[in-house]
């Protein structure tokens, strides 16, 4: 049966990625947003009191003598401050607010970043690098906050304050106000010019970034090789040319940037030169006091923060759009592998597990994995899959698990196509035990119950004795509450792999999945994790995959593979004396003890 497709919110990947960040993230906290754009707006009225203070102050002086009345002349000297303490206080209460409805939206949009990676399927994840991914759900998502407390900003503070002095200068002389503000569109075609060049650069320097974060986890965790193998240099040599050529792109973002500070200069020079000319001319020729000029050149400079704010808005978005753009590449990306609109939970029942005639090619592979593949794994039994590398072994893990989806043919669980049903659904009656085994950077009663974080310790303790766990935890520092660290390098191969087993006993799924679970121990180690593992097998429908004898022996049949196909079926014994696949590899010792 065919997938369906899963229902998804309505596409709007056509519009501007800032237009969908404010309706899908900011406008849950519109509330939020316009008080604090209540206090900005307050912040800037505010400063046009200030420019009108001067006028009196300065009118009041005539022929050396000051004429202002003592009363008006106290009411002035505490409005002044009384004007600085609101513009503080309302400056204060406008960031902290905006400050609190920002850091929201950045933990929303981080959230929904990590949740819809998590949630795509293993061709998205393996195509990937670690430090690409990161970098979305970190350092892409910071930048938002910058977004916020500077968009909002300029919107609550600066706009309102620029519009209010713009009007008082015109109230106060509209002739004075064109000479102030006609230089002031001349800057606007080179502001777009260099806003657009920054948005390129910072898409090309976040990428970079991103690649760096992926070389260095890389590196960090391969130093052991790269020392034996002498490689030490040649990492260094490469980590330090990404640094080189990061370091190369975020120079050319703020060389450009440089540019918008001396042109804003020129042109508030050039107008306040303008200003103090004009203005003295009409001083003297009697149409306006000093105390008007003083008062407008007061509010021109204090109209030239919000102004020099406004020009760097569009240069600072288009660098924080880039990474806007980079979230969003993540968000619109749909997994090809999803649930259908109808699927259900698997319904109880023994979890016979079938695939019938399935063919699977990997993306991009040149290629089948599997080639009209049919196999059963039936409770109770053990199933093992043997044969060279590439043969496709670890797809039909892929099938069973449905990290992938078939080609053609159809997997199923009690009659089930998986396709069917809710992925969470299917993934409880399985349980795996691989080679590659996780552990958390989490004490080692957390490793065990991981998945099921409301089981009790006498459950933890006992799943860690049937997969013979329990001995060497308790003599760790702190028993089960030893905190193992990352990937747990303290513990030895067999130890991380008894640790996975237990984690497996605890999870009690009627299906298990045994990848090359011995493949990487030694000797002793692999005596130990075989028998917890014929616990563990007991009662279960197991497929292993192993090339050891000790694992695949005695299970209740092996089927060899060879280019996505099983090519001979049987027990050990008849498969040993029958000349054929199994028979080549158990002589070339390719099948070990």
């Amino acid at each position: 049966m065919p997938s369906s497709p899963a229902p998804s919110p309505r596409d709007d990947s056509h519009q501007p990625v800032l237009k969908r960040l404010l309706l899908r993230f900011a406008r849950p906290r519109l509330g939020t947003f316009l008080v604090a754009l209540f206090w900005m707006a307050l912040n800037g009225a505010v400063s046009v009191a200030v420019a009108w203070a001067a006028k009196p102050l300065v009118d009041g002086f005539r022929d050396g003598t000051y004429t202002v009345s003592a009363d008006h002349l106290i009411i002035l000297v505490l409005a002044i401050p009384t004007v600085f303490v609101i513009r503080s206080v309302t400056a204060f209460l406008g960031r902290y607010v905006l400050s609190h409805a920002s850091n929201g939206v950045i933990n929303d949009v981080r959230k929904a970043t990590y949740a819809h990676i998590a949630s795509m399927d293993m061709a998205f994840l393996q195509s990937q690098p670690a430090g690409t991914l990161t970098t979305r759900v970190t350092a892409d998502t910071d930048v938002l906050g910058t977004l916020f407390m500077t968009t909002m900003s300029s919107i609550g503070r600066d706009i309102p304050t620029l519009i209010g002095l713009v009007a008082y200068t015109l109230w106060l002389d509209w002739k004075l106000s064109l000479i102030a503000y006609v230089l002031m569109p001349l800057a606007i075609w080179p502001i777009t010019l260099v806003g657009r060049k920054v948005r390129r650069v910072s898409k090309q320097a976040q990428a970079q970034a991103a690649d760096l974060g992926g070389r260095l986890i890389q590196t960090i965790r391969s130093v052991r090789i790269a020392r034996l193998y002498g490689a030490e240099r040649q990492e260094r040599i490469r980590v330090h040319g990404l640094i080189n050529r990061l370091r190369q792109l975020q120079f050319r973002i703020q060389k450009t940037r440089t540019l918008l500070a001396p042109l804003t200069e020129a042109v508030v020079g050039l107008a306040l030169g303008g200003v103090v000319l004009y203005g003295g001319l009409r001083i003297l020729d009697g149409s306006m006091t000093e105390g008007a000029v003083v008062s407008f050149l007061v509010a021109v400079m204090l109209a030239y923060r919000p102004a020099k704010s406004l020009a760097n808005l569009h240069v600072d978005l288009q660098g924080i759009l880039a990474s806007v753009e980079r979230v969003f590449e993540v968000l619109d990306t749909k997994p090809t592998l999803q649930e259908a609109p109808d699927a259900r939970d698997l319904p109880p029942g023994p979890s016979h597990i079938r695939l019938e005639t399935v063919t699977f090619a990997y993306p991009g592979a040149g290629r089948n994995a599997l080639a009209d593949l049919s196999l059963d794994l039936e409770p109770g039994r053990t199933v093992a899959l043997v044969g060279p590398s590439g043969a496709g072994k670890s797809s039909v893990l892929n099938m069973i698990t449905r990290l992938y989806d078939p080609t053609a043919g159809m997997v199923s669980i009690d009659g089930n196509d998986l396709r069917s049903l809710r992925l969470a659904s299917l993934w409880e009656r399985i349980s795996l035990v691989s080679q590659e085994v996780i552990v958390f950077d989490d004490t080692a009663r957390a490793n065990i119950a991981y998945g099921a974080p409301g089981v009790s310790s006498e459950a933890i303790e006992h799943a860690a004795r049937m997969a013979g766990a329990d001995a060497f935890i308790r003599d760790l520092p702190q028993g089960y509450d030893t905190w193992l660290g990352e990937r747990g390098a303290s513990l030895s191969g067999g130890q991380r792999q008894r640790l996975s087993i237990a984690r497996a006993f605890l999870k009690d799924a009627p299906v298990l999945l045994l990848d090359e679970p011995t493949s990487a121990l030694d000797g002793e180690s692999e005596r130990l994790v075989q028998a917890a593992l014929e616990v563990l097998m007991r009662d279960r429908a197991t497929l292993v995959i192993a090339h050891r004898l000790s694992t695949i022996r005695a299970a209740d049949i092996i089927h060899v593979m060879d280019r996505g196909r099983i090519v001979e079926s049987g027990t050990h014994d008849s498969l040993a004396h029958s000349g054929g696949l199994y028979a080549r590899l158990l002589a070339a010792g390719e099948l070990g003890s």
